[in-house]
């Protein structure tokens, strides 16, 4: 089962569900592998990516461009229309890939 952009999560678990009934009604055996990849996308330290790609051949002006566009980034927090962006006690983000 894919999920699709547009598609929402509630959908796909009932599609899901309601196939792995039809196939225990036909006596079939059922199984799942389920991967959370966001969260490995979270936890991507920039300079051991740009270090792996380097390492993979992205040298120069492409290492060069995707150095440029981690680079530099800080996280702004806004709730009820007020922004949390006190620099002062935040750092760069070095982990994830925008």
């Amino acid at each position: 089962m894919v999920f699709r952009t547009l598609s929402s999560i509630d959908i796909a678990a009932l599609k899901l569900t309601g196939k792995v009934l039809i196939e225990l009604n036909n006596k079939m055996m059922v199984g799942g592998i389920f991967c959370d990849l966001q969260k490995a996308f979270d936890s991507v330290c920039h300079n051991i990516l740009l270090t792996k790609l380097e390492l993979y051949g992205i040298i120069e002006t492409a290492h060069k461009w995707i150095k440029s566009y981690l680079e530099g980034r800080y996280q702004i927090v806004v709730s009820n229309n007020i922004s949390l962006d006190s620099c002062s006690n935040c750092g760069e983000i070095k982990h994830g890939v925008p």
